[in-house]
């Protein structure tokens, strides 16, 4: 995996708040985005599915899922923009 970038977003979601995990360029390829979203699940303990070539995670885990995705092997995971 190379770099990930983590927001958490509010705005639009019935002011439910999620973390949106993306790769600048589409570095992760589409048929890789819905065994993440489930091993996301798993490691987290929280629902995540797939949107828009985005994964997205229920509530604010950016800390949580920055760690697990480190551990995974992930090169670089930026939180915010």
């Amino acid at each position: 995996m190379g770099k990930i970038v983590l927001r958490v977003q509010r705005k639009g979601r019935g002011g439910k708040t999620v973390t949106v995990l993306s790769t600048p360029g589409g570095g992760l390829v589409p048929a890789s985005l819905e065994p993440l979203a489930k091993d996301i699940r798993k490691a987290l303990g929280c629902g995540a599915r797939v949107e828009d070539g985005t994964v997205v995670i229920q509530g604010d885990n950016s800390e949580r899922a920055e760690k697990w995705l480190l551990q995974r092997g992930a090169r670089q995971v930026v939180r915010g923009s």
